[in-house]
């Protein structure tokens, strides 16, 4: 909670050349577990002032995948018991619109590539706005998480959110 509260500080008392949305977007794109579960505390809990008050996103969906996650695949990281964190995220209009430029300029992914639009353009009227974020724990195994691990037909399972 102290963490949450000093990253809360960081962001009101930021440098004014940082956008907010910048440090949380740099925050979701770290690929480490701990930095993104942070920023997405803050964005459920910290009111965004651009859009009304309302907080910066909602988790619809939190899964964790058997096996590394595609940048860690991508970087040729090895690693037969890993797992991957897969956090879908519904952003306030605000955020979305600096998502959509940041994707616009790295090709529909973030710099790092740990976080993906999974909006089609096409039918941005339709439906909520969402990206995937990807997180991975470097201590955490499969069998850490999955009661089922043994069993080669499980490959994810569903958090709470």
């Amino acid at each position: 909670m102290k963490l949450l509260r000093e990253t809360i500080r960081k962001l009101i008392l930021e440098n004014i050349n940082t956008s907010k949305y910048e440090h949380l977007a740099s925050m979701l794109d770290a690929h480490e577990f701990q930095v993104v579960q942070q920023a997405i505390e803050v964005m459920q809990y910290a009111p965004d002032m651009n859009a009304d008050g309302k907080m910066y996103a909602k988790v619809n969906r939190h899964i964790i995948h058997k096996g590394l996650s595609p940048s860690a695949q991508s970087r040729g990281e090895k690693g037969i018991n890993r797992c991957h964190h897969v956090f879908t995220l519904e952003l306030n209009r605000p955020f979305m619109e600096y998502m959509d430029k940041m994707f616009d300029e790295h090709g529909n992914k973030s710099p790092g590539q740990n976080i993906v639009s999974t909006h089609n353009f096409k039918f941005r009227n339709f439906g909520p706005d969402t990206i995937k974020v990807f997180a991975e724990d470097e201590n955490q195994k499969w069998s850490d998480v999955c009661e089922e691990w043994n069993d080669p037909s499980v490959l994810q399972i569903e958090m709470p959110v």
